[in-house]
């Protein structure tokens, strides 16, 4: 299975296929938690480092990780992802004093069109909240 296939570790976004409904992308979500990490084609590394599904509102929201040590700059990224009840995708760049020291999550929620995450860094505890227009406020 390619990950990016249902729009995970990538910017662009796909319309679903009438039979990809919900529970596919919570499988395929659950499985890349599990899994080891995906190599895509620039040899980025990319994990799901935390995420939540909405059972009942039929959402969910995650945190991707990509990196890649071979570069002369090593490559640290951290985006919060969601899928809308409507299947909308929300990716914005997770803020952070220096990625390279890592993002340490503390929460991540969806609830009521807002996606929550609270999270750490080097230096601070911060908030992000993204709202279903994949606006933050």
């Amino acid at each position: 299975m390619n990950p990016q296939e249902f729009g995970f570790f990538k910017n662009g976004w796909h319309e679903p296929d009438p039979s990809e409904s919900f529970d596919t992308y919570c499988a395929v979500l659950n499985s890349l938690y599990e899994a080891t990490d995906f190599i895509d084609d620039d040899h980025d590394k990319w994990r799901i480092t935390n995420f939540v599904i909405n059972e009942t509102q039929k959402c969910m929201a995650w945190v991707e990780w990509c990196s890649n040590e071979e570069r002369r700059m090593e490559k640290h990224e951290y985006y919060l992802c969601a899928i809308t009840p409507s299947f909308s995708r929300l990716r914005k760049e997770i803020p952070t004093y220096n990625a390279y020291f890592g993002v340490f999550i503390d929460s991540i929620s969806y609830t009521d069109g807002f996606v929550c995450l609270q999270y750490r860094d080097k230096h601070d505890s911060r908030q992000m909240l993204l709202d279903e227009m994949n606006t933050l406020l």
